[in-house]
Parts: C-alpha cells; sequence; structure tokens
C-alpha cells in the first residue's frame, strides 16, 4: 500500500509539479509489491509482475512509452497475460526466480 502511495506522491511533486506531466513517468517495483492495494496476505503469483530483486524506480519518456504501446497489436491485453502466464508458473517458481536473482547479484553471476 505504501508503494502505490509513493508512486502518486513522485508522480504528483517529482514529475508533475515541475512541468513534466505529459513528458515523464514513474513505474515502481519492490520485492513486496502487491497488485491490489487491498490484498491482505493473499498469495497472487500475478504480484511478481511488480516485483523485482530490489527497490527500482523507473523514470519513463511518455513518448517512448506511447511508442511502444502503439507498435503492440493487443497493449491493454499485456495486464492479463502477464498475470495469467505468472499464475500458471506458481507463485513457488515465481519466488525461486526472484530469489534466484539476489543470489546471482550477490555472487555476481547472471541469470539469464
Amino acid at each position: 500500500r505504501e508503494l502505490v502511495s509513493i508512486s502518486w506522491t513522485l508522480q504528483a511533486e517529482a514529475i508533475a509539479a515541475r512541468g513534466h506531466g505529459q513528458a515523464m513517468q514513474i513505474v515502481l517495483f519492490h520485492p513486496k509489491a502487491v497488485r491490489s492495494t487491498y490484498a491482505d496476505d493473499l498469495v497472487d503469483a500475478a504480484d511478481y509482475s511488480l516485483r523485482s530483486p530490489f527497490p527500482i524506480v523507473q523514470l519513463l519518456r511518455e513518448a517512448d512509452v506511447l511508442a511502444a504501446v502503439r507498435a503492440h497489436p493487443d497493449p491493454a491485453g499485456i495486464p492479463s497475460r502477464n498475470a495469467a502466464r505468472l499464475r500458471a508458473l506458481g507463485e513457488r517458481a515465481c519466488y525461486e526466480r526472484l530469489a534466484a536473482c539476489l543470489t546471482a547479484s550477490t555472487a555476481g553471476g547472471s541469470v539469464i
């Protein structure tokens, strides 16, 4: 829940308030991020679409986001397809892949 609040605050204060609302957007990823702000201890593999080994703030150029959206045949379907794929993998597999990223980062290796 705090991640959602931080995201909106950053978007408002760091981007929109400085006149960059039409040019930039912020996307946050966090190791414990959840898709629903109302999820209390509900495990959903789809949450891994918002997770990263470490907290990350991505600053995106709006023009690049729009170009990617226009180039994709079904951009509106991306979130549901991602969620379905992660749910098919299962929460355990998603957890293990994220954990492997942490292990690789501390060992200096690669998970790809």
